[in-house]
């Protein structure tokens, strides 16, 4: 409760432009949490906003089995620096967004800048991975380790390369961005 009432406090949910999660369907929208809103605020904001995108899709109905592409993504949800919310009780509605919410429509981007960010339950739930050039070598075990990825193909690589993995099918792709 104490933090519903900080959220109110730091005006998250003021502006010039008020979003229904209709209208979160349509269009483009960005969600920047600012600097000098505490953390637990933005972990809230985030897990609420989440669940309410989850709970809507579910009140639809579920993805044909030979969906268009239009028919397939009904939104797009990308959380940058994503270790922020999986080290927080918010984690639970990711597991369960990549669990069970694809087939509703729900495609999710995932990113953090280790792959130690995420969890076994949630990688085998993500069909797409992009693994980018490993920092260190402890990143390139984690690579090996998750994914039965020989460390000498991460070791050739350049910044900005990496390999793409799709539906869990190997060979990877090598990609550069």
């Amino acid at each position: 409760l104490k933090y519903l009432r900080s959220l109110k406090e730091y005006k998250i949910f003021s502006g010039n432009q008020m979003v229904s999660i209709n209208d979160l369907f349509t269009g483009i929208h960005h969600f920047k949490l600012l600097k000098g809103i505490p953390d637990e605020c933005k972990k809230l904001f985030s897990y609420l906003l989440l669940r309410k995108i989850s709970n809507f899709l579910k009140s639809k109905e579920s993805i044909s089995i030979n969906p268009t592409d239009h028919e397939k993504f009904r939104i797009l949800v990308f959380i940058d620096e994503a270790q922020f919310l999986l080290e927080s009780k918010a984690k639970k509605i990711v597991e369960k967004i990549t669990a069970e919410d694809r087939k509703f429509g729900l495609s999710l981007i995932l990113a953090s800048q280790s792959i130690g960010n995420f969890d076994e339950k949630i990688l085998k739930n993500i069909s797409t991975k992009l693994l980018m050039f490993p920092g260190t070598q402890r990143e390139v075990g984690k690579y090996k380790k998750i994914f039965g990825v020989s460390e000498t193909l991460f070791k050739t690589l350049n910044r900005k390369e990496g390999y793409y993995i799709f539906d869990n099918q190997y060979p990877i792709k090598r990609v550069e961005l």
